[in-house]
């Protein structure tokens, strides 16, 4: 069956007109009823904003076997060695190490410069030509410039604007994976990569789950090996809006330490009668605990102690800058 059947199964299964789905996916509809039609093929880029808005997975819409698939999934591989890459070269933030600015904006900023116009990052030539006059300079830029410049640097160029220039055609992808490789193995900067370990990301945990036959691992981030002391640890990405008081929202991922203890001022992975775990405060008395979220428009919930278990302790959460 073509993709663009496919398109057309999905998108009536979801319930969706032509012109609900382009305007989720952000396309036109002429263009849309083309590629259903198969009078046009679309791009990976373009039948990725399709998948997201009919809620599935772009391998599934275009058939596990088909060619295009293959060429799909060998991109995504390149894209998740490129983000675990950036996870390495940035700070928390997802800035640049400043031991690292220069090289990265002269091997992969420079060469890639397309990528970020096409991703309609607000890029100016008067802004490129400033930073790289810095770099090239930095002795003769005073420290308020120089601030200013760094300043720059960080806005433009980040984890987050780069992830979001990988999804443009313009982004050879392979050529900024080679240059990260070319980074990350220079010799003077392997400390950053050496002072993190690999975390996995659970799409969900239940009660019960033992970590370490969890099957399904969504990803990994990078964590700073001083942040864990040892702790055995795992990520979860977020969902829902209960502790958006302490700045935690839906699609962030936090950084959990594993225990089966938590104090009332703990943010704790929680789970209730063996169901998935939640994001709460958890505050025993007796035979009861209260559950406490941090969003004001919802209330505590008071459930037996003995229907929960501690799964975690929070210690991190991460934006990823989507």
């Amino acid at each position: 069956m073509s993709v663009g059947k496919n398109i057309k199964i999905f998108r009536k299964k979801a319930r969706m007109t032509q012109v609900k789905l382009a305007e989720k996916a952000k396309i036109s509809r002429s263009y849309l009823a083309d590629v259903e039609n198969d009078r046009y093929n679309a791009s990976l880029d373009v039948l990725n904003k399709i998948s997201k808005a009919l809620n599935i997975s772009t391998s599934v819409l275009l058939g596990e076997d088909s060619e295009l698939a293959n060429v799909y999934a060998a991109r995504m591989d390149i894209k998740r060695r490129i983000l675990e890459m950036l996870n390495t070269l940035t700070d928390d933030e997802g800035y640049f190490h400043g031991e690292l600015r220069k090289e990265v904006f002269k091997k992969l900023i420079n060469s890639q410069l397309d990528m970020f116009g096409a991703a309609e990052i607000n890029l100016s030539e008067r802004g490129i030509e400033e930073i790289e006059n810095f770099f090239d300079c930095p002795e003769d830029y005073s420290d308020s410039t120089e601030a200013e410049c760094i300043e720059e640097f960080n806005s433009y160029f980040n984890y987050r604007t780069i992830k979001k220039a990988l999804d443009s055609s313009y982004t050879d992808i392979y050529d900024v994976e080679n240059k990260l490789i070319e980074i990350t193995n220079n010799q003077n900067i392997k400390h950053i990569y050496n002072s993190k370990i690999e975390i996995p990301i659970l799409g969900s945990i239940s009660a019960g789950q033992p970590m370490d036959r969890i099957e399904y691992i969504e990803g990994y981030e990078l964590v700073e090996s001083e942040t864990l002391r040892g702790r055995t640890a795992y990520c979860l990405n977020v969902k829902g809006d209960s502790m958006i008081g302490d700045g935690i929202y839906s699609g962030d991922v936090v950084v959990v330490v594993q225990q089966p203890e938590v104090t009332s001022s703990d943010i704790a992975v929680v789970s209730v009668n063996g169901e998935e775990a939640t994001l709460k405060r958890v505050k025993c008395e007796g035979e009861m605990c209260i559950l406490i979220p941090s969003n004001p428009s919802m209330q505590p919930q008071l459930v037996p102690a003995k229907n929960i278990q501690i799964l975690g302790k929070v210690i991190q959460s991460r934006r990823n800058f989507e």
